[in-house]
């Protein structure tokens, strides 16, 4: 701009040159003078409180402040092409993923906090708490801590929880109905688009429903129309990030408590991921049990919290190399961090024994790891090392005090057993290829069930092996003969002595073709396509090699067929070639 435009306009060159500098440079936000001063933050009675001393509207005061400075933070690129939902999500839509990471830790905190209560009397109490909070969040316009703090109560763990809520007070009760109610995703979020049609600023809004117009008008409406721009979508994309834009526009007139804020930044340390609060939910309140006097309960989530430590059975038998008895560490194990607190956490890395450990993790099961493993293991080991792995696993060894054997078998034994059965039906089940091409783990397997004494093994994988066993059957739709076409004769003109392309009809080569290919087809494993350089590894990937080198030698057999035809007749093999492939 300098070089180009300054010298002939030097005034409008110069003016847009600052701008652009200050953009780049980061622009110092607008100060706002307010008429009045904020109101005097209502602290609590110590420095390092506990979440019942917060008052539930300095709660609302303070999260508002912290939600207000992520959401007007929101640049209007980050809500184009679904940026915060893609590969590099966290440099082209850095606020928006803070927008979403904090309504996922703030609904988190609810339920966690809720759960971890050791009796019904305080759990209750900060369920009301909570919806204390989120009333007043309703109060000050801040509709997203509302839905963070609804969407936190509706959670399974404490959804459940039906003697709590009867607990509650009516006049509780009914608030949190009419938050329910007005938050309610129901229509497309219809009350809450009213209500934010009536709401003087400051304000901020879900932003989720705004994430969810977009991500439908993105992915509902093609980029271009017939070859033209289709500028409407544009449009109505626009539409959204100007309303989002609007709310942006006035902040809010509170004052910072340090104390209180510095407990909403550390709410991560002390959570609980959903499966461990799920757990301790059952342990408070066991499927189809019905209400139960504190006494019980206390007592049922302690004696969980003792048997689920392995510190409390003492020393085990000894087993003559069993590998699963190391704690884990960095070394062995990598996680990922917290984050959200959505479901297990997810697994970076890990040695062998560390992963078929995390596989039969006794305290919550994941599937997707599960079957995302057995798709993968043949990368980094072999079909009998799992199986080996999976035995000892099974096998698990026992505490040498007599005493704790029942306990033992019922609250350790007996969950590492059931996760080890549920990989052995997947197993069989999805990847039933692996025991009918390896004979040895197929007889491993057997030998493994047949000789195992626990009934429960017997119980379910006798199932498993008539199922394995059903599999070695093919099973593909019979063909109906009546309607299968009658190979086509050679042409008449044809010499038998040397037999040429031509000699047959296009058509029927083509079904010949079909027939080959298909089978080939058929036979190539999932896993095959994971081995490195599978077109030439025969060993590894045996059936995709031979599916590629049919093709090559397809192609080969194409240029040598009109290579060597007789210069009268190439113009016939060609032809026939392109109505062969016209066939196909």
């Amino acid at each position: 701009i300098k070089n180009d435009i300054i010298p002939s306009y030097s005034g409008p060159a110069n003016s847009l040159n600052k701008l652009i500098d200050a953009k780049t440079q980061g622009e110092k936000p607008k100060q706002f003078n307010f008429s009045t001063p904020p109101p005097r933050p209502i602290l609590p009675p110590r420095d390092n409180p506990m979440l019942f001393e917060l008052h539930p509207m300095e709660v609302a005061r303070q999260l508002t402040i912290i939600e207000s400075n992520l959401y007007r933070s929101i640049k209007p690129r980050e809500c184009i092409g679904c940026a915060w939902s893609k590969k590099n999500a966290a440099v082209d839509s850095p606020n928006v993923l803070s927008m979403i990471d904090k309504f996922n830790e703030v609904s988190n905190w609810v339920v966690s906090e809720v759960v971890k209560q050791d009796t019904q009397k305080k759990r209750v109490h900060i369920m009301k708490h909570f919806i204390e909070i989120a009333d007043r969040c309703r109060g000050l316009n801040n509709f997203n801590a509302v839905m963070e703090i609804v969407s936190g109560l509706n959670d399974s763990s404490i959804h459940r929880l039906k003697n709590h809520w009867e607990a509650l007070p009516q006049k509780t009760q009914d608030i949190f109905e009419d938050l329910k109610n007005t938050f309610s995703s129901d229509k497309n979020y219809a009350k809450l688009r009213e209500l934010l049609k009536t709401v003087q600023q400051p304000c901020i809004p879900y932003l989720g429903m705004y994430l969810t117009d977009l991500t439908f008008i993105t992915d509902g409406n093609q980029n271009n129309l017939s070859g033209l721009i289709n500028f409407y979508k544009r449009k109505l994309i626009s539409n959204v990030i100007e309303e989002i834009k609007i709310y942006q526009l006035t902040p809010y007139n509170l004052a910072p408590a340090d104390v209180i804020v510095k407990y909403l930044e550390n709410i991560n340390d002390d959570m609980i991921d959903k499966e461990e609060a799920y757990q301790k939910s059952l342990a408070i309140l066991p499927r189809g049990k019905g209400k139960k006097d504190d006494e019980k309960e206390e007592k049922s989530v302690n004696e969980m919290q003792l048997y689920q430590s392995d510190e409390y059975w003492g020393e085990l038998l000894y087993m003559k190399g069993y590998k699963f008895n190391t704690p884990d560490t960095k070394e062995n194990l990598v996680l990922s961090s917290a984050g959200s607190k959505v479901g297990p956490p997810q697994i970076k890395g890990g040695t062998l024994v560390k992963l078929v450990e995390r596989l039969t993790y006794p305290k919550y099961p994941d599937q997707t790891y599960l079957e995302l493993f057995l798709f993968t293991y043949k990368t980094f080991c072999k079909p009998i090392e799992l199986l080996d792995l999976l035995m000892m696993r099974f096998n698990v060894p026992r505490p040498k005090d007599q005493e704790k054997i029942e306990k033992y078998k019922q609250f350790k034994e007996l969950p590492i057993q059931v996760r080890v059965t549920g990989v052995f039906k997947t197993w069989v089940d999805k990847h039933w290829i692996d025991f009918l091409y390896d004979k040895e783990l197929a007889h491993r397997f057997f030998y493994f069930v047949n000789n195992n004494p626990n009934s429960i093994l017997k119980r379910i994988v006798k199932q498993l092996k008539k199922f394995l066993e059903n599999k070695s059957d093919d099973k593909r739709p019979a063909i109906n003969k009546k309607v299968t076409p009658a190979p086509m004769a050679k042409n008449k003109n044809h010499d038998p002595s040397n037999p040429q392309i031509r000699d047959y009809p296009a058509q029927e080569i083509a079904r010949q073709m079909c027939l080959i290919d298909y089978e080939a087809f058929l036979a190539i494993q999932p896993h095959e396509f994971l081995v490195k350089d599978f077109r030439n590894n025969k060993r590894n990937a045996p059936n995709l090699y031979n599916f590629f080198k049919r093709a090559s030698g397809i192609q080969n057999w194409v240029i040598n067929d009109i290579c060597i035809a007789k210069v009268q007749y190439r113009t016939i093999v060609l032809q026939h070639l392109i109505n062969l492939a016209s066939c196909l």
